[in-house]
This record gives C-alpha cells, sequence and structure tokens, in this order.
C-alpha cells in the first residue's frame, strides 16, 4: 500500500514531524493554495491554519481527499455547506477534524492576566466584584474555574445549555449588566446557522445596557465577527455608556481596525491561545483522530514535555491564593499589549499586517501551573493558588 499522502501548513505551531508516522508530508504555501488550490490536488490528508478557507473551489481541486484537519479550536474557516457538496460528489463522508477545549486553559489564563493588567480584578478583596461569562463552553468553562479558586464570583449566560437542562447559575443577557466584569467565549455562528447567532452579539443595544448598568470592562477572546466594531466606534464618536474592552479578537485580521486597537483597554493581537501545550494538545488531538477515522492505529506522537514550574512563592497550607500579579509577569502579556497598542495603530497601512503577524509570533508563552488540580465539573468551589 502507497504512503497516505499528507499536505501540511508548515506554520502549524509545533507541526514539524508530528504526523510523520501516519504517511508522506509534503508541505504547502497557503498564498500559493488561495491562488490555484490545484496545487494540492494529491492531497489525501490536509493539514491548514485558519488563513486557508475550505471552500467549494478548494474542495473541487482535490478528489482524493479523505480527512480535512485543522489543529486549532473553531471552524470558522470551514465551510459546511462545500464539505456537505463533496461527499455528495463523491459518495463518502469528508470528516473535518479539530482540535476544541485544545486551548482553553491557555486563554483563560489570558483572560485572568488581562483583567489584572487592566486593574479590573481587586485580588485583595475578591467579593467586591462579579464576573459574567457569556459561554461555559471549554474556555468560559476554564475562566470560571480559575475564579473559583480565585474566590471571585461568577454567574454563566448560556442559552443552548440552560435549554439543554444542565445544572447552573444562568442568567440572561440582560442580566449581566448587573456584573462588574463580562467576559465573551462563544462560537461564531451567523443568521440562518443555529437558533442563537452569534454575529454581532454584542451589538449596541447590549453594549449600552452593560454599560448603564455595572458593567466596567467587557473582555472578548472569543471570535472578532461577534462585536458590532462599527457599533463601538460610533460609540466613541458619540460618548455612548459602552464599557472598557480588553480585545484579543478583531474582524479582518491581520489587519483590524487601528482605531479600536488604539482605544482598547488592553489588547493583544490574537494570542490568547498562544500556549506551547495547548499546541502541543491540538497536535495530539487530530493526529490521533486522523489515525483513528484512517485506521492506522497509530500511537499518540510525543510533543514537549510538562512545562516547569513558574518561579512563584508556594501558597499556605490552606490553600490561600499566591501571588498571582507576580504570575500575571511572568506570562508576559501586559509587554505584549503594549508593542500592540503603540506599534500597530502608528504603521503604515501596508505593513500593519505585518507587525501583528510579528507581534503574536513574539507572544508564545507557557500555561499557568495552579497548585490545586481541576475537577471536570463546572465549579471547584475553594481557594488555590498559582505555583
Amino acid at each position: 500500500m502507497s504512503a497516505l499522502r499528507i499536505r501540511l501548513d508548515p506554520d502549524i505551531p509545533e507541526s514539524k514531524g508530528a504526523f510523520d508516522d501516519l504517511g508522506t508530508v509534503v508541505p504547502f504555501d497557503p498564498a500559493e493554495v488561495a491562488i490555484d488550490p490545484r496545487a494540492v490536488s494529491d492531497a489525501q490528508v490536509l493539514i491548514v491554519r485558519s488563513l486557508t478557507r475550505i471552500d467549494d473551489a478548494l474542495l473541487r481541486a482535490l478528489p482524493e481527499l479523505q480527512v480535512v484537519a485543522t489543529p486549532i479550536v473553531g471552524l470558522d474557516h470551514v465551510d459546511p455547506r462545500a464539505v456537505a457538496a463533496f461527499e455528495r460528489r463523491h459518495g463518502r463522508a469528508l470528516p473535518v477534524v479539530h482540535a476544541p477545549g485544545a486551548t482553553a486553559d491557555g486563554v483563560a489564563d489570558w483572560v485572568i492576566a488581562a483583567l489584572a493588567e487592566s486593574r479590573a480584578l481587586p485580588f485583595e478583596r475578591p467579593g467586591a466584584v462579579t464576573v459574567g461569562i457569556l459561554g461555559l463552553g471549554h474556555c468560559g468553562g476554564a475562566v470560571a474555574r480559575r475564579l473559583d479558586l480565585l474566590g471571585i464570583p461568577w454567574v454563566a449566560c448560556d442559552p443552548p445549555r440552560r435549554q439543554a437542562g444542565d445544572a447552573g447559575p444562568w442568567v440572561s443577557h440582560d442580566a449581566l449588566a448587573d456584573c462588574d466584569i463580562v467576559t465573551v467565549h462563544v462560537p461564531l455562528t451567523r443568521v440562518g446557522e443555529g437558533p442563537w447567532p452569534t454575529s454581532n452579539l454584542l451589538d449596541a443595544p447590549l453594549l449600552e445596557n452593560l454599560g448603564r448598568g455595572r458593567c466596567r470592562f467587557l473582555v472578548n477572546s472569543s471570535r472578532g465577527a461577534v462585536l458590532d466594531e462599527q457599533a463601538v466606534l460610533r460609540g466613541a464618536s458619540s460618548a455612548a455608556p459602552f464599557p472598557r474592552l480588553i480585545l484579543d479578537v478583531y474582524r479582518d485580521e491581520p489587519c483590524p481596525s487601528p482605531e479600536l486597537v488604539a482605544m482598547a483597554a488592553f489588547a493583544t493581537p490574537h494570542v490568547a491561545g498562544n500556549v506551547i501545550e495547548g499546541r502541543q494538545r491540538a497536535i495530539r488531538m487530530v493526529h490521533d483522530r486522523i489515525a483513528r477515522l484512517l485506521g492506522l492505529r497509530q500511537p499518540s506522537v510525543a510533543t514537549g514535555g510538562p512545562s516547569p514550574k513558574s518561579e512563584l512563592a508556594q501558597g499556605t497550607e490552606d490553600g490561600v491564593l499566591v501571588d498571582v500579579p507576580a504570575w500575571v509577569r511572568t506570562t508576559g502579556l501586559g509587554s505584549c499589549a503594549s508593542s500592540f497598542r503603540r506599534d500597530y495603530p502608528a504603521a503604515a497601512p501596508d505593513v500593519r499586517a505585518s507587525v501583528f503577524r510579528r507581534i503574536r509570533g513574539a507572544a508564545m508563552r507557557r500555561e499557568g501551573r495552579w497548585e490545586r488540580p481541576f475537577s471536570p465539573g463546572i465549579s471547584t468551589n475553594g481557594g488555590a493558588g498559582i505555583v
């Protein structure tokens, strides 16, 4: 039997050598494929970043394709109608493999660090603020567990889970205005794609409702299109009572609105999930899924090792929180945000994309090591520390 032909975007983090045991791996240039999809016409497995759009034009050029894999959390770049059309043409399934939850801990670390850098979390008085979590999936749940460990109260708004009957401290969108901070962790869905579209979910009425309530900070590390950026920019010119923004994702990346970046209280260039452990986890997830789908029965790839403990003081015997601000400084996110908010808006339009990518590429970090392991449930309850 000939070796499985695997075409791989070589810029996928942690991917070098990770799929060699499954077949013959040949790298491709996403820019070339965007111009002419026939550049990967021999692919049986196609492994891409979100930069490569899985659409009808691409899939028509890949008649032998058996699996599409993308070692990231979301599938915004995959057109499900194009996948369905491929399946009808060829009379067989085309699995699309991704890595939901792989970087959730890194995203949750980013949320805590971004709030700390923005002076939004009073660690000395954790009960002084309430956090609203919009979307209690992998990332939202990881944020909730950290808030429990920090002793910070939270509530969640998640209509799909609430309708499914899941137990939780559910609140409505309107009730999020009673929270001091709202952090958003939803997938991007558009009108017609489901009962709860999230495109432009954070529109002017919702933002004004939050701002007229208690909400001082709105955090978005989910998808850029969830936020109505034009409403934000119009609101800034009219002094609308919107909460201050803490942002990691934007429309039109890698060329987001420089005005939006400049006006944010804290902004980074899509780095929340840039954690080594999360990238390694994502590669393992898609590797093993490809192997199972194609009956290759290969063992999971080994990438990296355990992350070293941060050099922070140990927690006390009763699990009281250690020095979180010290841990935040080890993440480098404060300097990343400063560079981004300084350099990106000042850059000429033709070099903004390269500035965005440069700062993002330099922001890889390690996940935080929390003193107590998290339980599988929504809440762990009780104090803990970071070590």
